[in-house]
C-alpha cells in the first residue's frame, strides 16, 4: 500500500467514527484489544525499542514496551494500531526504535495516533481563547498525553 500524506488522519477519524469514540481520554489498549489485535505490554528496559507491530498470516500483534511511562505507552499503542491500518501485507514486521526514520507510513502512524489519542475538533475546542501554555496543560489533562505530544498536536 502507498501510503500518502493525510492518510493515518483520515483512518483514525473514520475508526473514531465506525467505533463512535468519545473525545475524551480513549481506552486505547481496550481498543486494540476490541479489534481482534493481539496486545503484549512487557518490560524492554535499556532498550530504545517503544513498540513493534507485526502480522503473520494475517494475525495483527502489537508490543509495547511496558518500562515506558503509561503516556508513552498510550501514544505507542495508537501508533503501532495506525500500521496496522496503514499496511495491508499479510506478513510484516515494523519496528519503531526510540528515533524513528523518515518514512510516509512512520509519519503517518504518527498522525494516525495524534488523531486517534486527541481528535481535531476537540483540540480546537479545548485550544480556543487560551494561551499555548494553557491550551497545552488542558489537552494533557483531557486526553492523558504528555506535555510534548499535546504540544505538537496543538500546532499542528
Amino acid at each position: 500500500m502507498r501510503v500518502t500524506r493525510g492518510t493515518g488522519r483520515l483512518l483514525a477519524v473514520g475508526l473514531r467514527a465506525d467505533r463512535e469514540l468519545p473525545a475524551e481520554r480513549l481506552d486505547v489498549f481496550g481498543l486494540i484489544r476490541g479489534l481482534e489485535v493481539q496486545l503484549l505490554r512487557g518490560p524492554d528496559k535499556g532498550s530504545p525499542l517503544h513498540g513493534y507491530y507485526r502480522r503473520r498470516d494475517g494475525r495483527p500483534f502489537i508490543f509495547v514496551n511496558s518500562a515506558d511511562s503509561l503516556r508513552r505507552q498510550r501514544l505507542t499503542a495508537a501508533h503501532e494500531l495506525g500500521h496496522h491500518f496503514l499496511n495491508d501485507d499479510d506478513d510484516v514486521t515494523i519496528v519503531d526504535l526510540a528515533e524513528p526514520d523518515d518514512r510516509d507510513e512512520e509519519r503517518e502512524a504518527y498522525a494516525f495516533a495524534r488523531e486517534l489519542l486527541m481528535p481535531r475538533r476537540a483540540v480546537q475546542e479545548v485550544g480556543s481563547e487560551r494561551t499555548i501554555e494553557d491550551a497545552v496543560e488542558a489537552i494533557v489533562k483531557r486526553f492523558d498525553v504528555s506535555p510534548q505530544v499535546a504540544t505538537v498536536r496543538l500546532v499542528n
